[in-house]
């Protein structure tokens, strides 16, 4: 779940005619969305909310990193 709202803040920025982009984006949200379906079918179970926040705290540090560099 959390992988997919990242991806769609990124969809947000794109410009509007970078369709190419969009696509592969969105792609990578199915994917991970299925991905998502599989594991809880598989037994998963959802992380705590603790865990939750330092991935997404992980995440946004990640992103900003790759953007400086």
């Amino acid at each position: 779940h959390q992988v997919v709202n990242h991806l769609e803040g990124h969809l947000q920025r794109l410009p509007a005619g970078d369709n190419r982009s969009r696509a592969i984006l969105r792609q990578m949200q199915q994917d991970e969305a299925q991905h998502q379906t599989t594991a809880l079918h598989a037994g998963g179970r959802e992380l705590p909310a603790a865990v939750k926040k330092l991935m997404g705290l992980t995440s946004r540090i990640m992103t900003s990193t790759a953007y400086r560099i």
